[in-house]
């Protein structure tokens, strides 16, 4: 049994220390991110969790540049782009259903489209505040 949960979270450490800062942190500060979760680890007895960062913290010396994480950071923000396009479309077909709605003066409808409307405009402020923060991530990445 405590091979099984020692294989299995030797992954999640990996993930963890490799991806969480993909492409909003420069290699520099990766590295520092993984070696304080690597002495804090140490600190802790773990030395399972310590080894995966270990690993992940020779992959990322090996293989992270500025540039790759530029990159990342940029298909972020064009990722977040398109959510929020995809997001107005989806405003922009629930106003018009609540249209249809009240030009056919069903009341029923009419609150059931207000409601599917409302949901939708919460969920574009949401994908606008996600495509702020990578903006602000991607600007705080390149200076």
């Amino acid at each position: 049994m405590k091979k099984i949960t020692l294989t299995a979270l030797l992954p999640l450490a990996l993930l963890s220390a490799s991806s969480a800062f993909a492409g909003t942190q420069t290699c520099a500060m990766k590295i520092d991110a993984i070696q304080r979760q690597m002495d804090e680890a140490r600190q802790q007895g773990n030395v399972h969790q310590a080894a995966g960062l270990q690993t992940a913290l020779t992959q990322t010396k090996a293989h992270c540049t500025d540039a790759g994480q530029a990159e990342r950071a940029e298909r972020k923000v064009r990722s977040a782009q398109e959510d929020v396009r995809r997001s107005q479309e989806d405003v922009r077909r629930a106003e018009q259903n609540l249209r249809d709605a009240r030009a056919r003066n069903d009341e029923g409808k009419i609150s059931k489209h207000q409601e599917k409307l409302s949901e939708k405009q919460r969920r574009l402020r949401e994908k606008q505040d996600d495509l702020r923060r990578t903006r602000s991530d991607r600007t705080a990445l390149n200076h």
